[in-house]
């Protein structure tokens, strides 16, 4: 086992609700297997605020943390920086864009990554964008296009179901008809292309 995951997992695991504010926890492992993981964050503030969105972690156990971890968003999402696709096996894969990981070096970790999706959310990167459509979107219509995709609806041609975070927190508030609909995400065609 790989000395330097184990002692940056379990670091995360202890400090990721402080480092992250309470936006960031540790969903699913393995204690037998570290090197892959997923991690639930939900933003406080900014327009992903109130949903819920899940990343993956794939760590390559022999080269870490030479060789970056692999972070994929298992939820669906409309974000520029975040290019969420449905292959034929249903699983949802997604790219995530952040500049750490781009230029990622030994000395980054995993408490880094957590810091660079966070970042993702309240500032995203709209004119370096992997799935808008256009470029050139105002900051108006793309905060529109984040609202309607958390709701629920179709965005640049994609469905998007409710985020589960979204429809939770909206239940708390008591805006939004519980039977309008579901809490959880579904299991299988979390959207489709139109």
């Amino acid at each position: 086992m790989n000395r330097r995951l184990t002692k940056d997992f379990y670091h995360l695991m202890n400090n990721i609700e402080k480092l992250s504010d309470g936006q960031a926890r540790i969903c699913d492992w393995d204690s037998g297997d570290i090197s892959k993981f997923v991690i639930g964050v939900s933003p406080s503030d900014g327009p992903y605020k109130g949903g819920k969105f899940k990343f993956k972690f794939d760590v390559v156990e022999l080269f870490y943390p030479i060789l970056k971890p692999d972070i994929k968003c298992i939820t669906p999402i409309y974000h520029p920086n975040i290019d969420t696709l449905e292959p034929d096996d249903n699983d949802l894969i997604s790219n995530v864009c952040v500049s750490m990981l781009d230029d990622w070096k030994p000395v980054n970790g995993l408490d880094d990554c957590i810091q660079a999706l966070l970042y993702l959310f309240y500032q995203p990167n709209t004119t370096d964008s992997l799935r808008l459509a256009d470029g050139d979107i105002t900051d108006n219509q793309f905060l529109e296009n984040v609202q309607n995709s958390m709701i629920g609806g179709t965005v640049e041609g994609c469905y998007f179901h409710p985020n589960y975070g979204w429809v939770e927190n909206s239940r708390l508030n008591e805006n939004l008809n519980p039977h309008e609909c579901q809490s959880e995400p579904p299991k299988r065609k979390l959207f489709k292309r139109l």
